[in-house]
């Protein structure tokens, strides 16, 4: 089963993650479309990834990842998309 679209996907192993309000907004304002996608207790993709949080581009690889979503999401967005 694929989970990931031809969009951008926030995929989050932490099932206490909060996504900042700012983070959407961002994404919608730049274009970017952005689906959460918040998986549980999957320990394969613990050891898969490694961290909590990972940003999947459209062609599925990862752009970004973390343990903490970022303070400076803005910085990494633009980044991504080229600006």
């Amino acid at each position: 089963m694929n989970c990931f679209g031809f969009n951008w996907t926030l995929l989050s192993l932490d099932t206490n993650l909060t996504v900042p309000n700012e983070i959407m907004a961002f994404a919608e304002k730049n274009g970017m479309d952005l689906t959460l996608l918040v998986i549980e207790d999957e320990p394969l993709l613990n050891d898969l990834y490694e961290r909590k949080y990972m940003l999947i581009r459209p062609d599925q690889v990862v752009a970004w990842r973390g343990d903490d979503l970022p303070s400076n999401h803005d910085v990494i967005f633009k980044q991504l998309l080229g600006g």
